[in-house]
């Protein structure tokens, strides 16, 4: 399975005890090849290009993160020190850009406190493997274990 993340989990796929596999800027034959290996593969993706992969692949699952509120963006923001003013407000912007897709996205989390977030994103992705689309040869398997009855 594919998720799309954002930059937050890159602490997500250090902690996990699944192969779950990370992939920033990897050629598409790699990630194919991950996937095929049965590997879970967690991609750090903008908006445009998650939205675009998830039309070639409409079993990818999109999970869009934000924050509680936009002056928690920009007190974070500002906290970490590393930017001006100017690239803040850019980035508050683009923000608010791409919240008018968060509709587009299978799942919404919101980032209140890292751990938290991580524990759902942990919790999210682990629920994934049990959706109905995930499970078709247990399904199928149970059915051909059922036909005698029948």
């Amino acid at each position: 399975r594919m998720f799309m993340l954002d930059k937050l989990f890159n602490k997500l796929s250090s902690r996990r005890d699944d192969k779950y596999i990370e992939i920033k800027n990897t050629p598409k034959k790699y990630v194919m090849e991950q996937l095929e290996q049965g590997n879970d593969v967690l991609l750090e993706i903008e908006m445009q290009g998650a939205l675009k992969i998830k039309e070639k692949f409409p079993e990818v699952s999109l999970i869009f993160i934000t924050p509680p509120s936009v002056e928690e963006l920009k007190n974070r923001l500002i906290n970490r020190g590393t930017e001006t003013m100017e690239v803040i407000e850019k980035r508050v912007k683009r923000a608010a850009q791409e919240c008018v897709y968060m509709q587009e996205y299978n799942y919404i989390v919101e980032n209140d406190s890292l751990e938290v977030c991580i524990e759902q994103i942990h919790a999210l992705l682990q629920s994934i493997h049990f959706e109905n689309k995930n499970q078709k040869n247990l399904i199928e398997n149970i059915r051909k274990d059922f036909d005698q009855y029948r």
